[in-house]
């Protein structure tokens, strides 16, 4: 799962020796709290008295330090947000403290730091700091570094950063340039195997700067385990000879209410050879938060035996699930993806059909043992990263080219697909009723074909007649679904899961 900033970061300065820190909003269980102090002593042999829970990360504590002062990361495993007090009181052995606390979503509370520098104070230069590469040891992390500082009056505090790396918080012990100030500054970026990128922050005025950097590790989404399932059994004339159970975890229970079989695993193979077949749109584009893990698991659970994936590529090469070029549908923010960096967009929260979440990459579905076990039809919507995408699905899944479909439009050209079909994937062209006069030219590309499901039976006729697979998109009603079917639709990709795929008192 994804890694990411959420939330606004809480902060404070105080000129005596407790800082308090407000605990910050919207704290959910399962997050990791950070905290990021400096006191501007140089002659401690104390590191920061922390509350309970609190654990230093990155490099250890050293004392009487110009360069660095008293400063470092700090992390708070959060398994109940309820029982968080309100405030944290962080001591230091000298007046002229500043702070920050930020929420960090999706990381692995049992082993977060995948990588730290291994200075305490970094590289000095002689305006700044500079963290240096350091070692990372998993994949889809988010590398966090700060710099701290004392500017010394009248110069401004402002700092500059290595580009790209995102600003987090920035926090200084006093207002205006009249006095010396003890300054932190926080910034953000992904990273990965096998090192991390080398961190430059500056300032005007330089007086005991030094730098630290961590890289947090993302968690495992973990699928919820299914219940027990007796089969049904019914007689030949369709009397039921038995029934379904489920198990309520000390009983097995006859069950009166509506559930759906899941699918088991398939190949491309296994899943044309069922009519109709199920392909859940974006996870279930009408059902539950799009093109997240959430939403794939529970299609799977709900009888759908392909899952459908777009991407788009960021402009420092991640791969993020989304239909559309921009984020702003889902999240409210303008960032036009190939433009932005993954730093940039991992801290925004994506909505849809009420649910909320982190922007997904392609790596975390990726994770799921459905990209293993179930059939992924995939679309580059901007046609332009096939190498890079399909490089990454085959260190993933083994069997790529027996689980992996490659999807396009087909009435925007055939050129995109000519790696796709010389490294031997399966593909699926899909059209709608304008693009009809194209089939003819470009249907040789593609081994399976898509039609809108209210395509006349005219085009309908034209499409099955070519001896391919159709199936019709994108479905969201039952009576939609009977549609495309009546008219000669080998499967369906259905946008509404709950109520287009069969349910248990809905089968034969």
């Amino acid at each position: 799962m994804a890694v990411a900033l959420v939330g606004t970061p809480t902060t404070a300065s105080v000129n005596g020796t407790t800082l308090t820190l407000p605990c910050p909003a919207d704290v959910h269980d399962g997050d990791l709290l950070v905290a990021v102090l400096r006191n501007q002593l140089s002659s401690s042999t104390t590191d920061f008295g922390v509350p309970a829970g609190w654990v230093r990360r990155g490099p250890a504590f050293v004392g009487t330090q110009s360069a660095g002062r008293i400063s470092g990361f700090f992390t708070l495993a959060v398994p109940s947000a309820a029982a968080l007090p309100a405030t944290f009181a962080f001591t230091a052995a000298s007046a002229r403290t500043v702070g920050a606390i930020l929420v960090v979503r999706g990381a692995d509370l049992d082993n977060p730091i995948s990588g730290s520098s291994g200075s305490y104070g970094g590289t000095i230069l002689t305006s700044g700091a500079r963290v240096e590469p350091f070692s990372v040891a998993a994949d889809n992390c988010l590398q966090l570094v700060f710099g701290g500082n004392e500017v010394v009056s009248p110069n401004e505090s402002t700092a500059t950063v290595t580009a790209g790396f995102t600003s987090v918080v920035h926090v200084q012990s006093s207002t205006g340039t009249a006095a010396t100030r003890t300054v932190i500054d926080v910034y953000q970026r992904a990273a990965g195997m096998p090192n991390s990128v080398a961190a430059e922050i500056t300032w005007l005025s330089v007086s005991g700067a030094g730098a630290q950097g961590i890289a947090i590790r993302p968690g495992v989404f973990t699928a919820p385990a299914p219940q027990s399932l007796a089969v049904v059994a019914k007689t030949a004339n369709g009397t039921e000879s038995g029934k379904l159970w489920a198990f309520n975890g000390t009983d097995l229970v006859p069950i009166t209410k509506a559930l759906w079989l899941p699918q088991p695993s398939c190949t491309i193979a296994q899943m044309l050879t069922s009519h109709p077949f199920y392909w859940a749109h974006r996870g279930g584009s009408a059902n539950w938060l799009e093109l997240s893990p959430q939403a794939y698991t529970n299609a799977v659970w709900h009888g759908a035996s392909c899952l459908e994936v777009s991407v788009h590529r960021t402009a420092d090469g991640v791969f993020v699930m989304s239909h559309d070029p921009s984020t702003l549908r889902m999240t409210g923010v303008d960032k036009v993806i190939k433009t932005s960096t993954w730093a940039q967009l991992s801290g925004l929260t994506a909505t849809s059909n009420g649910q909320s979440g982190p922007l997904y990459r392609l790596d975390d579905y990726l994770d799921l043992p459905y990209a293993r076990t179930h059939v992924t039809v995939i679309e580059d919507k901007s046609y332009a990263n096939m190498t890079a995408m399909l490089d990454l699905i085959e260190s993933r899944i083994p069997d790529a080219l027996d689980r992996v479909i490659v999807k396009a439009y087909a009435g925007g050209g055939t050129s995109h697909m000519s790696e796709p079909n010389a490294r031997g994937y399966q593909s699926w062209g899909y059209y709608y009723t304008a693009d009809m006069a194209k089939v003819a030219t470009t249907h040789g590309v593609y081994r399976m074909l898509g039609l809108s499901y209210d395509a006349p039976q005219a085009d309908w006729d034209t499409m099955t007649g070519l001896g391919k697979p159709v199936v019709g998109h994108i479905v969201s009603s039952p009576a939609e679904a009977a549609s495309a079917l009546a008219k000669g639709a080998a499967g369906l990709q259905v946008a509404n899961v709950l109520t287009v795929i069969p349910k248990v008192n809905d089968l034969p």
